[in-house]
């Protein structure tokens, strides 16, 4: 039982450290491109990725409905201006595990495929993730040691995938959202002491 207990811990502390960019904290008026070292990423290599905010956006857009229905954390959602493809969002420094993001189609359905890439060499590639406008699909990775994250859809060029919640683990940094490594350790620590104590008194 105590073997399973220090598990448990350290999976919650494993999970604690993942980052999630929500986008939220962003101005999206005009619907400006991400800046680039916004989570210690970098935006806008091949197509540039924008934020807007998605119920607005559906409204001044009454065809791109999957603005407002792709929104998971209120009120904004990245998007790939003009559907280019393919969007390439690379780590400003070292390597990162890409776990998950939400995807909705602007309009219409659109094919997506993932590629995880480490030094301009190709170490992961996806299956193929049908995405439409009735809402947010959650694509989960988990692609550790890459650099480079590249999202390509068949529908180069329209409509433009939303993306929110882009979680990842790079171990201490972010945009609009947190790291809690000191609670991760304490609570790790708090678990052991129980372990102790729970021995000693077996003894």
């Amino acid at each position: 039982m105590n073997k399973l207990l220090l598990a448990a811990l350290i999976a919650c502390c494993a999970n604690a450290s993942a980052t999630v960019l929500t986008f939220d904290d962003l101005n999206a008026a005009g619907l400006p491109a991400i800046a680039d070292g916004y989570g210690g990423f970098l935006w806008n290599i091949d197509t540039s990725v924008g934020v807007a905010n998605g119920v607005q956006q559906a409204a001044n857009n009454p065809g791109a409905s999957g603005f407002a229905t792709g929104v998971v954390s209120s009120p904004n959602v990245a998007f790939n201006f003009g559907g280019g493809s393919p969007t390439t969002i690379m780590r400003q420094d070292g390597t990162f595990t890409f776990n998950s993001a939400y995807f909705t189609s602007s309009s219409g359905i659109q094919n997506l495929t993932f590629t995880g890439l480490l030094d301009n060499n190709a170490i992961f590639q996806s299956s193929t993730y049908t995405i439409s406008q009735a809402g947010p699909f959650l694509i989960t990775l988990d692609w550790s040691g890459i650099d480079t994250l590249q999202i390509s859809s068949d529908m180069d060029g329209n409509p433009p995938w939303v993306m929110d919640n882009f979680t990842f683990d790079a171990g201490n940094s972010g945009g609009n959202g947190t790291v809690p490594e000191p609670l991760s350790l304490s609570l790790m620590g708090l678990g052991l002491a129980a372990i102790g104590v729970a021995r000693r008194r077996k003894g």
